[in-house]
């Protein structure tokens, strides 16, 4: 833990930042806009929201939570930029990061320490006077295209001098030779100074000095500048350069004075956006907060940021989805400000707008805890239903009402009041068309209808299954593909293989005509587990390459690798193992670039597949070892599941029944718990296998049927039930049916036992 000390403007960052290049992977957590209380959500964000949850009811529940999980196992510097406003909550996170990740190092900037046990310290002083009086130099030379001549060098000695050889002054001071000479610039600092030193005598003297400029930087501007700098101080993240127009028009200031302040130097372009200092930004909002004009100046803000939100909403369905989420991604301080502003001031209107732009984005990252919160703090505001934000959120908010009740009671009996909820949404959906309302008006009742009747093993999917997306006449394309594609989502997930056929015959040429590339891995991927069911595997393999090439850069390392895990098991059933082990090792590149253990875990659940597959139980094993002791939490509860069964078999190869029985004992709780058919009947399937090993064929046999029956179709390419079938039919096992509803998971397990 080192800490960079040293007063605004003495290039604290810089410094860190360059010591962080040396690196590789160093994440800088931008805290300057951050209020008490979001250090943890500012980590989370410059994590890059690599991580996405695949389960709601595992999926980490706050910003501190998926910060540890996102840098457990890594070795990585974590620079936490501008401290000093906020306590000692940056002290608190640093202690935690830095006692629960011991591959973690922690660089700080702050203006004092921060107390942590352990902290070094590194100040920056001013510069030395030659490097002082070579920037003041260089900076004369951009703006008037000269630098100081013999005549003016005791002059331009004098002001680094009074500035303390401090790289902000130094370079605010030079800015103004585009208009003053080098005398002219000295006797303004002299006239400066003096005031604020005889009424500010407590605060450290460079302070006074940088204050001092700023003061007659300000004193200088027109008044059209003024207000230029007063609406560019209320934007933490800066202003992207195509979001200037809207902000110029919304603030009521010119290009001009933008232009003027980049000369100024009282903004910056750096990489697309115009950037303030932070120092004179923290003025700025002075200026506004004394001048009772705050809540005026947020509030525009926050409309700004909402109608610019609508905007890149509507291209992440579509071919410039990643323009669309790069955007989100520069503008997350100045969005997450927004909404803070909102819910602070009861802004309803604007916080339902706020929400709407970023619903889908969130979705597609499955950032449920942010919709969580914004439909907990502007939900109410949606009520009336009167436009189409208003409708999504209003649907939002009872879907999420719904898959939370679904979390904690089974049996759905607190949902009865939520179907006039549901059909009134729906009914509104249709006065305010547009692509989202058209899935919300045909998604809401049917799934509400069917949670309110669901009881035991009736599953709420197949209210989705149920959905015609062929009625929706006029529907966008889009629209009608996205409902397809749950529809077959719901299918898999039933073991309705007619559904999943159908509904992926429609959705994968519609998707692919709109250009999504989020919903056409989606469907592909959809798409490909039909076919293999089939045992169509190379089209399967083709489907499934053809979409993952679409999803890089828009996917974690997560995502990512757990896309491409299919086209591995793809492989395997087509017997190139050569090549599946090829495939393992290119994402094992992704994974050791991620650095963290939940994708450690995914590679060891691959590796372990591809040798089960090929008969190697030691080998399975040796890979499954390699996984961490326990898998990061959270974690998505099917995969855990899956590990426990990769175990089994693996132990089986050995001849080792008695521990594989203990793996699947381990398995059987959670398979219960979370139903998904899939993943039963691939732990029913592995207890077939152990009934085969125990000497039971005719058990094995009856259990084998049962997972036939979970997932809808015999398997007869997966190459452990291959392998299986043909040991039954040597020992003569009766050919058995089950009944699709009936898993008998819970007798499988009374009978192991």
């Amino acid at each position: 833990m080192v800490t960079v000390l040293g007063p605004g403007g003495a290039g604290k960052t810089t410094l860190a930042v360059e010591a962080a290049r040396a690196w590789p992977g160093a994440l800088l957590v931008e805290l300057a806009p951050v209020a008490r209380g979001d250090v943890w959500n500012a980590l989370d964000g410059a994590l890059g929201r690599r991580m996405r949850v695949s389960d709601v009811n595992t999926a980490p529940t706050t910003a501190r939570e998926r910060s540890l999980v996102a840098l457990s196992g890594r070795e990585v510097l974590v620079v936490l930029d501008n401290c000093e406003h906020l306590a000692g909550e940056p002290a608190d996170v640093a202690i935690e990061i830095l006692r629960a990740l011991p591959g973690v190092r922690v660089l700080a900037t702050s203006r004092e320490p921060l107390g942590v046990p352990g902290e070094a310290f590194v100040e920056v002083g001013p510069l030395p006077t030659d490097d002082a009086r070579e920037l003041f130099a260089r900076r004369i030379r951009a703006a008037r295209g000269s630098e100081p001549v013999a005549d003016e060098a005791a002059a331009a000695a004098r002001i680094v001098a009074r500035l303390d050889g401090l790289p902000l002054a130094i370079e605010l001071a030079a800015s103004k030779a585009r208009t003053l000479t080098i005398a002219e610039i000295e006797e303004g600092l002299d006239d400066r100074f003096a005031l604020l030193q005889s009424t500010a005598r407590g605060i450290d003297r460079r302070h006074q000095t940088l204050r001092a400029l700023i003061d007659w930087s300000w004193e200088t501007l027109s008044p059209g500048e003024r207000e230029a700098t007063l609406a560019a101080s209320v934007f933490a993240d800066g202003i992207g350069v195509d979001d200037l127009e809207e902000v110029t028009q919304s603030f009521e200031i010119t290009r001009a004075d933008i232009d003027a302040l980049l000369d100024r130097s009282l903004l910056h372009r750096v990489d697309g956006r115009y950037r303030m200092l932070e120092t004179v930004r923290e003025y700025g909002m002075r200026v506004l907060r004394e001048a009772g004009r705050e809540d005026a100046a947020r509030r525009r803000h926050a409309e700004v940021m909402a109608q610019r939100a609508l905007t890149y909403d509507a291209l992440t369905r579509g071919p410039r989805v990643r323009e669309a989420v790069a955007w989100f991604d520069a503008n997350e301080d100045n969005l997450v400000a927004a909404a803070r502003w909102c819910a602070a001031t009861g802004a309803l209107d604007v916080g339902v707008l706020l929400t709407r732009g970023q619903l889908w984005v969130w979705l597609l990252r499955e950032r449920v805890p942010e919709l969580g919160a914004a439909l907990a703090n502007f939900g109410g505001g949606a009520t009336d239903l009167a436009s189409e934000p208003q409708v999504i959120v209003g649907a939002a908010a009872l879907i999420l009402q719904v898959f939370e009740a679904l979390r904690v009671d089974t049996d759905a009996s607190d949902l009865r009041d939520l179907l006039p909820t549901a059909e009134r949404i729906a009914a509104a959906a249709a006065q305010h068309p547009s692509d989202m309302s058209v899935v919300a008006a045909a998604l809401l009742p049917g799934l509400v209808r069917t949670v309110k009747q669901s009881t035991g093993w009736t599953p709420w999917s197949r209210g989705l299954i149920a959905i015609d997306p062929a009625s929706l006449t006029g529907a966008p394309e889009w629209s009608v593909a996205i409902l397809d594609g749950l529809r077959a989502a719901a299918a898999e997930n039933e073991g309705d293989l007619v559904t999943l056929g159908n509904a992926t015959a429609r959705a994968l040429p519609a998707v692919h005509r709109t250009g999504d590339p989020w919903a056409i891995a989606m469907m592909s991927q959809l798409r490909s587990e039909w076919l293999m069911l089939r045992g169509d595997l190379d089209e399967a393999l083709a489907v499934l390459d053809d979409a993952t090439a679409g999803m890089e850069g828009l996917a974690s390392a997560w995502d990512l690798i757990q896309q491409r895990s299919q086209a591995i098991t793809i492989l395997t059933r087509l017997g190139r193992i050569p090549e599946a082990r090829a495939r393992v090792e290119e994402l094992a590149r992704i994974s050791d670039a991620d650095g963290g253990d939940r994708t450690r875990f995914q590679i060891a659940h691959i590796r372990s597949w591809v040798e089960i597959a090929d008969a190697n139980g030691e080998a399975a094993l040796e890979a499954l070892d390699q996984a961490p002791a326990e898998p990061p939490r959270p974690f998505p509860e099917q995969l855990t599941v899956l590990a426990h069964v990769r175990r089994a078999q693996a132990l089986l190869l050995l001849e080792r029944v008695a521990e594989a029985r203990e793996a699947l004992f381990l398995a059987m709780p959670s398979a219960e718990r979370i139903g998904d058919r899939p993943v039963l009947a691939q732990v029913i399937a592995a207890v077939a296998q152990w009934y085969a090993a125990s000497g039971d064929p005719e058990r094995a046999a009856w259990a084998l049927a049962a997972s036939d029956s979970l997932r809808g179709a015999t398997d007869d390419t997966d190459p452990v039930l291959v392998r299986l079938r043909a040991d039954l039919r040597r020992h003569g096992a009766p050919a058995i049916t089950v009944d699709p509803d009936a898993p008998a998971l819970r007798e499988l397990r009374t009978l192991l036992e």
